[in-house]
């Protein structure tokens, strides 16, 4: 059975305008719409994560997603009403963060094999290029990210990080997500090879 999603009166009337506003190309209505959705999107994406500070960057991540929407594809994504609205946002936050426990398995996986170089039968030559491939993608950020990405990827928290770099805690969650972005558009690359590289290992 479909869950339904119960909003007072003064609440459906906030969020027909707040949709409404959004879907006319207002993003300031985001700020309002971002105020009554949080928690619930952050505990959505907490129930796959058991992680808060991940969670709570996916819901930024589905709202910069929404920012970036433009006008045509919001007059045909975006319910009109609060209950179809709460329901397809929440379906969102939830793709998001299955899309990322899929990229954070695969990246675990090549970092895995550039740590552990027994693991799979590649020529040394091989295994050369693709750290030289990782390397590279960590390369093309700036100083200030590489820091903050390196740490990231030796599994430090925000915390530990800000400790380390003499930063503050929004610092380091600003330059690791501005990381992640970039991360995300180079990295595509590598994995094909990964993922090539897997499947001739699990065919030999």
């Amino acid at each position: 059975m479909k869950k339904k999603y119960i909003f007072t009166l003064l609440d459906t009337l906030k969020i027909n305008k707040y949709i409404e506003d959004y879907i006319t190309g207002d993003n300031k209505a985001l700020g309002f719409i971002y105020d009554l959705y949080a928690v619930r999107l952050s505990i959505v994406a907490y129930r796959f994560l058991q992680n808060a500070q991940e969670s709570n960057d996916v819901v930024m991540d589905v709202f910069e997603k929404l920012i970036q929407m433009n006008n045509d594809k919001r007059k045909v994504l975006v319910p009109k009403n609060p209950e179809g609205f709460t329901g397809w946002i929440i379906t969102v936050t939830k793709n998001h963060t299955l899309d990322l426990i899929k990229h954070k398995k695969i990246v675990e996986l090549y970092q895995a094999d550039l740590i552990h170089q027994d693991v799979y039968s590649k020529p040394e030559v091989e295994r050369v290029w693709d750290k030289q491939m990782f390397d590279e993608v960590i390369n093309q950020l700036h100083n200030s990210e590489q820091k903050v990405t390196r740490l990231h990827f030796e599994g430090y928290s925000h915390e530990e990080i800000a400790q380390k770099l003499n930063v503050s805690y929004n610092t380091v969650r600003n330059q690791l997500s501005s990381a992640k972005k970039k991360i995300r558009k180079y990295i595509s690359i590598p994995l094909i090879v990964l993922l090539l590289n897997l499947y001739n290992h699990a065919v030999l």
